[in-house]
């Protein structure tokens, strides 16, 4: 899979777009091969039957991974700028996708399901698929995508010598040279066992293809007679003999001989890239270039690398199940796993790629960003490994509207509450608030932070938008992490408190973790002591003596609500504990949701499921009761959206008066 030229370089309109329609075309051949299982044999109707072929779309990535990675030197009299510099550029574009999809793919094969055909991943598994040699070394996989990630990692390294190979006797010599050996190997294969299997799990007609792609590369230092030969038309010309082949001798032949097949599309995949260089044809170059398809072709890397999980996932667990093989499994696991696999990739493609693309190096920022969704992800994988996944279904299922009720007008509270100690903090920071004011932004902030990743946006974008509002966005943004940090605070005292006087799972260990606590905030004494500008924002805005108890009695109204809504989820969950039983849950597993997540998705179901399993209430009914919770608290912080809506166009108007007595004036 071609990973995508390095940033910096000039870009060729069409290339991403091109790279999408491959990308995706893998994916839906993937759900062809579960929904019409018999390969090499086609059992779909035609219309579907090209789909087969999934092979086509990495002769497209291969040359050209060969014709992007050209690009460069071919401007430059075919020299790289160094051969560590470019080792390095493409480690850094590569690897950290690529280990983050094995982790993801490792992660659904032990826990859920491993790919069709295959075992359980071994250690052996993740030590060769990390180092890339998988098609040289035989092990279960856990993605059976990664086989051609490690041929062209290999063809990396024969970069330089295929550069320096032009230099010293031309691009058609290069070319042909490496075109006989491989095709040398074809013809030996079959007469010796050795040579027959590396063919197989190292196509080696894969070499001979990025050679082509390195030689259309020279497209760009060409001479204006050679750039405007009629390339399009040169590849329709080899494409036809080519699908008319395929399309006379069926499947079972093609697929058979797909060495020589490969070959022979090479030059077709060259000659296309040539035009698209060129500006043509016009037509086609804006559809590869329109801005769907070219979003598509940025997150292409990352949808090759972690759409087979998502593909099994969906076929093996919900679409077999009911409809078996045919063309109905077919259309409905596209319908599924063709917007989940784009969607899951753009987010990994926004972690793994760009955020590394970004930056020079990675700071520890970037582990904790994606350690929330791997972890997220992770923790809900294994509950439905474990319990299946009714529970979540269930929590969906059984919500009424009596619960949902109770949770909007608890929110009311919790949320004036929260606002009125963000009023108190800010006042004693010199960044003052009207309450009114704040209950808006507090709304705003909790939708934000129940429904972006991290838990926290919504407090920044508080914090920002009022520190600027007083001209002082650094008072804002303390503002907020006090007024956070006194409400973890009371929290933290309550749930200590409770765990201590009622029972729990953790009840014989509190008179330690007690201990532990009063040690830790001794420490955070010495710091706050030992750091001048903690001491006066605590002094100033936390323990005036009219401000903490305010402070600490709008904290406990707020712990108690979101307990009150964590029991009522409860017994929407068809649980009759007493309440004595059901709050030190609560304040369990309220704890264990400050832990950062996706929304609170994930620590929330996996500390109910280890806490009401632990009581003998039962995990599946803690998972189902989370679930309840989630939803309740989403429905509860609609107001939030209400209030970013009114903003925005409140934004906007002003800009179009502007721009209506600009234009009036300009008249």
């Amino acid at each position: 899979m071609d990973a995508g030229a390095d940033p910096g370089r000039k870009r060729l309109a069409g290339l991403d777009g091109l790279r999408g329609l491959a990308a995706l075309f893998v994916v839906v051949n993937h759900i062809f091969l579960r929904a019409f299982p018999g390969y090499p044999v086609d059992h779909a109707p035609f219309w579907a039957g090209w789909f087969i072929y999934g092979r086509f779309a990495v002769v497209v990535f291969i040359v050209l991974s060969g014709f992007s990675l050209a690009l460069s030197p071919a401007r430059h009299g075919w020299r790289l700028d160094r051969v560590s510099r470019f080792a390095y550029r493409r480690a850094r574009r590569i690897l950290p996708a690529y280990w983050a999809a094995l982790a993801f793919s490792l992660a659904v094969a032990w826990l859920v399901v491993p790919p069709p055909g295959q075992g359980a991943p071994t250690g052996k598994s993740v030590v060769v698929n990390g180092l890339l040699v998988q098609n040289l070394v035989g092990t279960p996989s856990p993605n059976r995508s990664f086989w051609s990630m490690a041929v062209e990692a290999q063809l990396y390294v024969f970069f330089p010598l295929l550069l320096l190979a032009v230099r010293r006797w031309g691009a058609f010599v290069m070319v042909a040279t490496v075109t006989l050996i491989v095709a040398a190997v074809g013809i030996a294969g079959p007469h010796m066992s050795a040579l027959k299997t590396f063919v197989i799990q190292s196509p080696p007609d894969l070499a001979a293809l990025f050679a082509v792609g390195i030689l259309a590369a020279g497209i760009v230092g060409a001479s204006r007679a050679r750039r405007e030969w009629p390339w399009h038309w040169l590849a329709l010309a080899a494409a036809l003999p080519v699908f008319a082949t395929i399309w006379w001798r069926g499947s079972v032949w093609t697929l058979d001989h797909l060495f020589w097949v490969d070959l022979a599309l090479g030059p077709v995949v060259a000659c296309l890239l040539a035009a698209l260089a060129t500006g043509r044809p016009a037509r086609l170059l804006g559809l590869l270039d329109s801005r769907p398809i070219r979003s598509l072709g940025l997150s292409s890397y990352s949808l090759y690398l972690t759409h087979g999980p998502i593909v099994v996932l969906v076929y093996e667990k919900l679409v077999g199940p009911r409809f078996g093989h045919g063309v109905s499994a077919f259309l409905v696991t596209v319908a599924l796993a063709v917007p989940l696999t784009i969607a899951f990739a753009r987010l990994f493609s926004e972690l793994f790629e760009t955020t590394v693309r970004r930056r020079r190096s990675w700071s520890w920022r970037v582990p904790l960003r994606w350690g929330r969704f791997v972890g997220s992800a992770a923790i809900v994988a294994v509950l439905v490994w474990r319990l299946g996944t009714g529970p979540f279904l269930d929590g969906i299922r059984t919500i009424d509207a009596g619960a949902l009720a109770a949770a909007f007008g608890l929110a009311v509270l919790t949320t004036v509450c929260c606002a009125w100690r963000w009023t108190i903090v800010a006042r004693g920071l010199g960044v003052e608030i009207p309450l009114r004011a704040a209950v808006a932004a507090y709304y705003r902030s909790l939708f934000l932070n129940v429904t972006l990743p991290g838990g926290v946006v919504g407090d920044v974008h508080r914090g920002v938008s009022h520190g600027r509002d007083v001209s002082d966005v650094g008072g804002g943004l303390r503002a907020v992490a006090w007024e956070r940090f006194a409400g973890q605070v009371v929290q933290l005292v309550l749930t200590v408190a409770v765990l201590l006087a009622l029972p729990s799972p953790v009840h014989s260990a509190m008179p330690f973790v007690t201990i532990g606590l009063v040690v830790a905030v001794l420490c955070l004494v010495i710091v706050a002591r030992a750091w001048p500008a903690a001491r006066r924002d605590i002094r100033a805005g936390l323990l005036p003596r009219r401000a903490w108890p305010a402070i600490a009695l709008a904290s406990a109204l707020v712990v108690a609500g979101h307990a009150a809504t964590f029991v009522i989820a409860a017994r929407t969950a068809g649980i009759g504990a007493p309440v004595s039983r059901l709050l030190p849950l609560a304040m369990l597993v309220m704890l264990i949701m400050v832990v950062p997540s996706v929304g609170g998705w994930g620590p929330r179901e996996g500390g109910s499921a280890w806490a009401f399993g632990a009581v003998g209430l039962g995990a599946s009914r803690g998972v189902t009761t989370a679930v309840i919770y989630g939803v309740m608290v989403l429905v509860a912080t609609l107001p939030g959206a209400a209030v970013l809506v009114v903003s925005w166009v409140r934004r906007i108007r002003p800009s179009k008066r502007a721009r209506i007595r600009e234009e009036a004036v300009h008249a």
